[in-house]
């Protein structure tokens, strides 16, 4: 996240220039501790505390146009917002600090940390209408006393609360202000309704399970509670007599007594569930699945479904969302799908095993799971057939079918398979949305054996087409499809000339191979291209992190390597393992362009193993891009070790650089006498990533030379944010629980005061490897005697010493050894 590379589609039009990269987060570190707040008086420290902790979730490539400068008074205005929160209090705040800027605002959002908070936010802001331009979203550990002030930032044991930074516009914002805090906090009262209330609402669902008559109807609701149905709301209606008169739920629900409502049931007006639209369906069966009226307040864009459950007690509505868990398992391992799969196998005749049998299972796993429901065996078998056919026309056909009565639309969309990706999707959709006025869409790809692709879009709340109109939009989404190499060519015109463009695109559109071309975006492409022009002999290898639109439900990054010369895997696997990356897959891509040698692109999916737990900002290594970027290539290049240390620059929100300087502590320690072993020093510092950062910026303050100058201000300047950095150090320590690590933090801390030299800030780390730190002996707790006058410690990736002088005229030697008793008696 540190380090930030020019984007290609800035750089000159008759130029490919080398990406530069520079530690933007460590830059905006330094200017928190120079920082002189102005509306928060003597809560000065906590701010910086908190400034830390927010500084994790910016975006570096947001600090690439806004500098600290400007995006600190942001946080200052952040953190003055919620520096009184009542227990439990939803607080939202929407403030104009600019008069000159009358549509702009910034919005402030802090409540206790629960599940959805920021996808809560964000859907009452787009029903808003509110153009978003930036956001900060994040978790920060605060205690508060009993009136509700800050007290603490960051301690162990604090709660977490979930805060929102975003700058809004609209057109009559001042006009909407008060509106618009009451709907967005209403929003979220919801939301901490429907997660206080999910014990009861499982149990309400657990006990209709265990009463219903048929297994399969048991098994469909014990494979919603296992994570793959999101419970919103449930309301219970009781049985009477007259509940079954005409054999509808809506006279149930006239006459009969409401009892058991849960989260959104709570409500009166019970959105989704209105009596005529509850009376469009005959309840026949036990349990029946279908989309509700109303779009979701909670987790996700869509409309609801409500799951109508009837007992020998009652009727039990259920409403909520099919989870992305939910949503991404095989449709023919879901409860009562099962069955209709089988019943479709059997009209088709396919056999278990056969060609057909797979291409029917596949076809059938490729229709939307919430469209599935409401569907009849014949009218699935009509589709099966439709997407089987398509796989042998070979050309590009559009398929419409829409559901008048229920305002739902169903489009199919096939096309031979090298003129598919993820961004032609992505525009396809937008175009259905705009032309059907459709309220949410769900989209899904199949892409059997053969050579053509089918995608599909399910609309909710969208209206008839003639056909006139289908006939425009059949054409428009034909033009969207045009092929590969004219698509890319357009991309490559939007960054450069005419004549570069053409160049590259006739270089390189048929340089990429199907595969490549079927998951890779034409943005992403182009900026492979530019990446590609840049590798030469001097720097013959460059990375990149990306995320497509396809890996975000998943939670997916991928890792992108740009090699002259193939990198063994048996190589590159240890590197990201270090970094504590999970490799999911990875493929190869060789790029052949006339006239060049070959060259590599090696693509890997990839996750963070040592993510937080419940938090989206923080494990997202997309925020984390250039820094990781950079330390994977000081790796490669041998300018760093490869080691499990290299975990630190995730979990403690370091660079390479500067775990290279904790990794040069880490040993001179052992070759003083630290009893620990080099395991245990890891797994102390990876368990406490926090007292490690804050032992980097102890160093920082002690020895950074952007302190310029010997001038009375500078130092007193410098003395101050020392002794900051050591009371944050000090404060970290108190609540580290367990004596050893306890010992071995303050082992560390120790050192950098006893440090009095280095060279960590006057050399080009890409070119001088080795890390020099200068120690005075005497200030070192319990280090061995006969003690030196000084110690100089250096450290590279392929040698390590010292060299020890006992006097200040005296003759050192430089030397190193696994016994230490060879010089240490």
């Amino acid at each position: 996240m540190s380090s930030t590379t020019q984007s290609p589609s800035t750089q000159s039009p008759s130029t490919l220039s080398k990406p530069r990269t520079a530690d933007r987060v460590e830059t905006l570190i330094q200017a928190i501790d120079i920082y002189e707040p102005h509306l928060i008086g003597r809560r000065e420290d906590l701010f910086r505390l908190f400034a830390r902790f927010v500084s994790r979730s910016v975006d570096a490539r947001y600090l690439d146009r806004h500098p600290p400068s400007e995006l600190l008074p942001d946080l200052e205005h952040l953190f003055h917002g919620i520096t009184q929160r009542r227990r439990d209090e939803i607080r939202v705040r929407l403030v104009q600090p600019d008069p000159s800027s009358p549509r702009r605002g910034i919005l402030i959002v802090c409540m206790p940390d629960m599940q959805f908070t920021y996808s809560t936010a964000r859907l009452a802001i787009d029903h808003l209408d509110l153009r978003v331009y930036r956001t900060i979203n994040t978790v920060v550990p605060i205690r508060r006393g009993e009136a509700g002030e800050i007290e603490a930032v960051g301690i162990a044991g604090a709660p977490g609360e979930s805060i929102i930074w975003a700058e809004v516009e609209s057109d009559d914002l001042a006009q909407r202000r008060e509106a618009i805090e009451s709907y967005i906090a209403g929003r979220l009262s919801t939301l901490q309704v429907c997660i206080a209330d999910y014990q009861p609402m499982r149990g309400v669902l657990e006990q209709c399970a265990a009463t219903m008559e048929r297994e399969e109807d048991a098994r469909m609701l014990r494979w919603m509670l296992d994570e793959h149905f999101v419970i919103l709301g449930t309301k219970v209606v009781e049985s009477t007599e007259a509940n079954h008169q005409n054999g509808s739920l809506a006279e149930g629900i006239k006459r009969s007594r409401t009892t058991k409502s849960f989260g959104t049931g709570r409500f009166d007006d019970w959105r989704g569930m209105k009596v005529e639209d509850a009376d469009t369906r005959k309840q026949s069966e036990a349990l029946t699945v279908r989309k509700s009226g109303n779009e979701s307040w909670v987790y996700r864009a869509g409309h609801m479904n409500h799951v109508i459950v009837q007992t020998s007690e009652g009727t039990c509505i259920v409403e909520g969302l099919f989870s992305f868990q939910g949503l991404a398992q095989p449709h023919t391992e879901i409860p009562h799908l099962d069955r209709k799969v089988t019943d479709l196998y059997g009209l088709l005749g396919a056999v278990r095993g056969s060609h057909l049998y797979r291409s029917a299972r596949n076809a059938f796993n490729a229709l939307p799971l919430e469209y599935l429901f409401g569907l009849s065996v014949d009218d699935i078998h009509a589709l099966v057939i439709r997407i089987m056919s398509a796989e042998n026309e070979r050309r590009m056909s559009v398929h419409f079918t829409t559901e008048a009565p229920q305002h739902t639309a169903l489009v199919f969309v096939v096309m031979p398979r090298t003129h598919y990706d993820d961004e032609l999707r992505s525009h396809v959709k937008e175009l259905l949305k705009e032309r059907y006025g459709a309220a949410s869409i769900d989209d899904g790809v199949y892409a059997g054996g053969g050579e053509a692709v089918t995608f599909h879009y399910f609309l909710s709340g969208a209206k008839a087409l003639n056909e006139a109109e289908e006939t425009q939009l059949r054409a428009e989404i034909e033009q969207l499809a045009s092929p590969w190499a004219e698509r890319l060519y357009d991309e490559l015109s939007k960054r450069h000339d005419v004549s570069i463009a053409r160049r590259l695109n006739e270089q390189y559109a048929e340089a990429f191979s199907p595969r490549y071309q079927e998951e890779t975006s034409i943005s992403r492409a182009a900026t492979d291209i530019e990446l590609l022009e840049a590798l030469d002999d001097s720097s013959p290898f460059d990375c990149d992190i990306y995320r497509e639109a396809v890996d975000v439900p998943a939670g997916i990054t991928r890792l992108r390597l740009f090699e002259s010369q193939t990198t063994l895997l048996s190589n590159i696997l240890p590197v990201l393992d270090n970094f504590g990356l999970i490799v999911i897959d990875q493929f190869p891509t060789t790029i052949t362009v006339p006239g060049r040698a070959e060259r590599v692109v090696s693509t890997f999916r990839i996750k963070w193993a040592d993510a937080p737990q419940g938090t989206g900002a923080e494990s997202d290594l997309l925020q984390r891009r250039n820094r990781l970027r950079s330390a994977i290539k000081a790796v490669i290049r041998g300018a760093t070790d490869n080691d499990q240390l290299n975990r630190l620059l995730l979990r403690a929100d370091i660079t390479w650089a500067t775990t290279a300087l904790i990794r040069t502590y880490a040993h001179y320690a052992r070759q003083i006498g630290l009893a620990h072993g080099d395991i245990a020093i890891r797994d102390i510092l990876l368990q406490h990533p926090d007292v490690t950062k804050a032992l980097t910026e102890l160093f920082r303050a002690k020895f950074d030379p952007d302190f310029e100058g010997l001038s009375p201000v500078v130092d007193d300047k410098r003395n101050e944010v020392l002794a900051r950095a050591r009371r944050s150090v000090d404060i970290l320590l108190e609540g580290v629980s367990d004596l050893t690590s306890d010992q071995l933090l303050r082992t560390f801390a120790n050192l950098i005061d006893a440090t009095v030299r280095t060279n960590f800030y006057c050399r080009d780390e890409m070119r001088e490897y080795h890390v020099v730190l200068k120690l005075m002996p005497e200030k070192i707790m319990r280090m061995p005697d006969p003690r030196p006058f000084r110690e100089i410690c250096v450290h590279h990736p392929l040698v390590a010493g010292l060299h020890l002088r006992f006097g200040a005229v005296a003759r050192g030697g430089i030397r190193w050894s696994d016994r230490r008793n060879d010089y240490r008696t």
